[in-house]
């Protein structure tokens, strides 16, 4: 898909992914808007303000007015806007359908209201729920997922499907795996690196360590989705669903994390407590490892394993400005 000359709608752009899919939105030559509360403010897309092809809107999803005029005339919508707290939705039960559902189906409706027809969501591996081995496919089934963020992004998904089918949408929908790059301001590598700063001579591992997941860098994840999008068979005036796996095709171990990070700190008698329990906290997937088969097919494939990814990632957070994680998700 060409991007070039393209009104482009970003929402949660100035966030970690989005940051980085609007540097590539602009570097093809599109104009971009950006749509975001700005609860992180603008440090991610800084360098980027200047650029005459870039706007900026400070709103929220639940603004219709406000949104339905963001959207008006433009080619295509990027929904990256979400709740990235799975921890906070447990405390606050209505953060993930009010971010996520009710949100989303704004947005639907001020598509539907302005005539665009083409969009990509940006969904979660959280929506496969719990399952102790093997990889999961587009085709896994029956999707119960385990955390209130999971079970948003699967009622998006559910949406998006609907108003594809009743209205014509053309919709990419993209299950990702950990998504890590400098910029990120929660997870598993940013919250090691946090405690070895303030005790470089234990790191606390949450859960028993076993826990897997796979991770991708931010810059293959924005070129996996659009690889995909570049491959689909579409049909115009007829409508559009499909969701690909973007992720590794191997999975990572949290203790391996852990070393790692210790190495690339070079701290010498580092010593690693386990906490113990199943997962890190309530709603995480304990192991969770997605099937890319379906976007192999199609010719992509991330150019660095897990592993390398989880390396890569650690020194680009060890190099990248305080400001920009000095507060968290």
């Amino acid at each position: 898909m060409n991007f070039k000359g393209k009104q482009v709608l970003i929402t949660g752009g100035a966030g970690f992914l989005g940051s980085f899919l609007t540097e590539e939105m602009l570097r093809q030559g599109a104009q971009v808007t950006i749509y975001d509360r700005l609860s992180h403010g603008t440090t991610r897309i800084q360098h980027l303000l200047k650029d005459p092809a870039l706007q900026l809107i400070k709103a929220t999803l639940q603004d219709q007015d406000k949104l339905s005029e963001a959207v008006r005339a433009k080619d295509f919508v990027w929904h990256l806007a979400a709740n990235a707290d799975i921890p906070g939705g447990i405390k606050n039960t209505m953060m993930d359908i009010s971010d996520g559902i009710l949100a989303t189906r704004n947005l639907l409706e001020a598509m539907r209201g302005a005539g665009v027809r083409r969009m990509a969501f940006a969904s979660s591996g959280a929506v496969y729920g719990e399952k102790t081995s093997g990889f999961r496919s587009e085709k896994a089934g029956p999707t119960l997922p385990i955390s209130l963020y999971g079970a948003a992004k699967l009622g998006c998904e559910g949406l998006i499907s609907a108003y594809s089918h009743l209205f014509g949408l053309h919709a990419w929908i993209f299950r990702f795996g950990n998504v890590i790059s400098a910029r990120i301001t929660h997870g598993v590598i940013l919250d090691f690196i946090n405690k070895l700063k303030n005790n470089p001579k234990e790191l606390e591992v949450l859960g028993d360590g076993t826990q897997t997941k796979s991770y991708l860098l931010s810059e293959e994840c924005v070129a996996g989705m659009l690889h995909v999008m570049e491959h689909s068979s579409i049909k115009e005036g007829e409508g559009f669903c499909d969701c690909f796996n973007i992720g590794a095709a191997d999975e990572t171990l949290v203790l391996d994390i852990a070393k790692m990070v210790i190495e690339e700190m070079k701290l010498k008698d580092c010593k690693i407590k386990i906490k113990g329990g199943e997962r890190g906290w309530l709603g995480d997937q304990a192991k969770i490892a997605l099937d890319i088969s379906k976007v192999r097919s199609m010719g992509w494939a991330p150019r660095h394993s897990s592993g390398e990814a989880v390396r890569i990632a650690i020194r680009r957070m060890l190099d990248q400005p305080q400001e920009l994680y000095a507060h968290g998700q």
